[in-house]
């Protein structure tokens, strides 16, 4: 029995790279919202008034967990590329230039989500922690 050898294509090849870049952007993006909706019900927890000891544990719990998810979105997605957000439409043409300049800037500071993830969450990781600290 021979093995054969299937060639493929480098357009072919280069087609799968591109929707796996998809899928992986994807991801990552799902990932993000999930990630900053989770910061907001902790900052939310974190500065209501407390009403029993089920409050703060929840919260101390739920910012515990915020810093597992990030630790391992910037672990499993950190080198993936962001990307490029889609343009609402009806935008007049300036706005439409003025948005696309402001994604390319954007992209082009930041275009690993490891970029934008540590520039937007230890912050907030290091304001909830100050709450901790401040309610015991």
């Amino acid at each position: 029995m021979s093995a054969q050898c299937t060639r493929i294509s480098p357009a072919l090849l280069a087609e799968r790279s591109l929707q796996r870049h998809r899928v992986v952007g994807q991801v990552a993006l799902l990932w993000h919202g999930t990630l900053m909706n989770l910061e907001g019900l902790v900052s939310d927890l974190m500065w209501q008034p407390t009403r029993g000891a089920e409050t703060p544990q929840l919260a101390d719990e739920l910012l515990d967990h915020f810093k597992r998810e990030y630790a391992a979105m910037l672990d499993r997605r950190g080198d993936a590329p962001q990307p490029r957000p889609r343009i609402a439409d009806g935008l007049l043409e300036t706005e439409r230039a003025a948005t696309l300049a402001m994604i390319d800037k954007d992209l082009a500071e930041r275009p690993l989500w490891k970029d934008e993830l540590k520039r937007l969450i230890p912050y907030a990781i290091e304001s909830l922690e100050r709450r901790r600290s401040a309610r015991r």
